[in-house]
């Protein structure tokens, strides 16, 4: 290849690969990441949501947010801060279908990932693939330790971006679920094996019915029946569910405290399961035994 040629193709291809690149470079250190996590802070707060970051900067093609915070907006009449969920990290970039925003975080060990629509009606999808309820903060939401490895999927779509005209299905399913630290009239209860669970739920008429919902476990047996009746802001929507539990000859026989407990405040079915429902609000719940 002559001198001349080298000349031509330079100018060609050399030049506009070089501005092409410096220009991609000074976006990624000059563009306004502050101004992205201030965007997303308002968005969160419109649909009743609280969302701070330690950090937010760039990624590769797009936006990362460490030390990420989410939970219900606090209100006035309560003193007391609502607890959030703490994610180690969330990557942020343009998605085709639907059109807006992909995501991808690192929770528990696993991993969630999905997008979301900005334009139109909503469209969320989300996968998550082995996260670990022990390894994440919700014990300190919920007050008692839920350990397990789980995996979900959502897909869902809301009319005019309201929760209660949502369309879609989840399915949430766990392997070696357990359950520790519960406390019931003052008495702690032992740890239980819960084992397998499988669930899944349709979205549709305003509310999230359950199609099935079951744990398999080697101390409890456990059916969940029902409906959640949503609402704009998901902790105020109302738990309409009801409770069928079986626990294991073996974990009564070890443990007096729950054999007794169950024997006065329910009765058995003709399958030997006991009964409870879940009323009031999803960020409030109340359990109560049924006789």
């Amino acid at each position: 290849m002559n001198l001349h040629t080298k000349q031509r193709l330079k100018k060609l291809f050399g030049y506009p690969a070089f501005f092409l690149f410096a220009f991609w470079l000074m976006l990624f250190l000059t563009f306004p990441y502050d101004l992205i996590g201030e965007r997303a802070h308002q968005a969160a707060a419109a649909a009743g949501w609280e969302l701070s970051f330690r950090s937010i900067g760039p990624g590769l093609f797009g936006v990362t947010a460490k030390g990420v915070s989410i939970g219900p907006k606090k209100k006035e009449s309560i003193l007391e801060a609502p607890k959030t969920l703490l994610i180690d990290k969330v990557k942020l970039r343009p998605s085709l279908f639907p059109l807006g925003v992909a995501f991808d975080a690192s929770l528990g060990g696993g991993s969630l990932g999905g997008a979301m629509s900005l334009f139109g009606d909503l469209k969320v999808e989300v996968r998550g693939k082995g996260v670990d309820l022990g390894k994440t903060n919700l014990a300190d939401l919920a007050g008692f330790h839920l350990g397990g490895s789980v995996n979900l999927a959502l897909d869902l779509k809301t009319e005019k971006r309201d929760l209660v005209k949502s369309v879609g299905r989840l399915s949430l399913s766990g392997e070696r679920m357990n359950l520790s630290g519960v406390k019931a009239y003052g008495f702690e209860l032992p740890e239980t094996d819960l084992g397998r669970l499988d669930s899944e739920f349709k979205i549709e008429g305003g509310k999230a019915s359950i199609v099935s919902c079951r744990l398999a476990g080697a101390d409890l047996d456990a059916i969940a029946e029902g409906e959640i009746i949503l609402a704009s802001h998901l902790p105020l929507s109302a738990l309409r569910v009801k409770l069928k539990m079986k626990p294991a000859d073996a974990y009564l026989q070890k443990n007096s405290l729950v054999r007794n407990g169950l024997t006065m405040a329910m009765t058995k079915d003709k399958d030997g399961y006991f009964g409870a429902s879940l009323e009031r609000a999803l960020g409030n719940p109340q359990f109560k035994p049924l006789r």
